[in-house]
């Protein structure tokens, strides 16, 4: 599970490190732009399942978290 989720905030971070180049300073990210994130985030996990790198039960774990993101945001 930790070499799933290590990866995935390596991928993202990787994405940050370049809009960085292109943004002198860092906009403050809106609600849209949160929630557009965690359905990237659901979508590249439904790759890594497709692709066989992740389980159905480590999948789901990381849905849930996804998930209590999703409800975070929607509350903010």
């Amino acid at each position: 599970m930790s070499i799933v989720l290590y990866e995935y905030y390596n991928r993202f971070n990787l994405l940050r490190r370049r809009n960085r180049k292109y943004a002198k300073t860092a906009p403050l990210q809106t609600a849209e732009q949160k929630m557009q994130g965690l359905y990237l985030q659901r979508q590249y996990l439904d790759e890594l399942v497709d692709q066989g790198h992740v389980n159905q039960t480590i999948a789901t774990q990381v849905r849930e978290n996804i998930n209590y993101n999703e409800i975070v945001v929607a509350s903010e």
